[in-house]
């Protein structure tokens, strides 16, 4: 699959007028929570683990999703401009309670509606 690289998607994207609120780029130790680019969803692979690491659009705190061998678990795709898309939405327990699903690199917040613990896959706080 051909991946543009991310300063020619900013570049197309913008000219559309369809900048994304996150890029996706793939690492193999995501940075310091200090460190991070609020734009960037980070595809961490360390040691046989796939995870999702970001910064919560709501309250800035590092998020970090498994992508697989643990539950809940995140599906990740990335399209031909760097834009990822993350299923299901993503529930922010741990700090300011933030609840929004990522899809082709656009954030769309959910409501505020309180739902029972078992129908919300927690994010981790790292």
């Amino acid at each position: 699959m051909i991946r543009f690289p991310i300063a020619t998607a900013e570049r197309l994207l913008r000219a559309l007028r369809l900048r994304p609120h996150f890029l996706a780029v793939h690492v193999i130790e995501a940075p310091y929570e200090e460190r991070m680019d609020p734009t960037l969803l980070y595809r961490e692979v360390a040691d046989n683990l796939r995870c999702a690491v970001f910064l919560c659009p709501n309250c800035g705190r590092r998020i970090l999703l498994p992508l697989e061998l643990i539950k809940p678990r995140w599906k990740y795709t990335v399209d031909l401009l760097s834009r990822p898309t993350l299923i299901p939405s993503v529930r922010h327990e741990g700090s300011c309670g933030a609840h929004f699903s990522i899809r082709r690199g656009r954030i769309r917040r959910m409501s505020r509606k309180i739902t029972a613990p078992e129908e919300i896959c927690p994010a981790l706080d790292v």
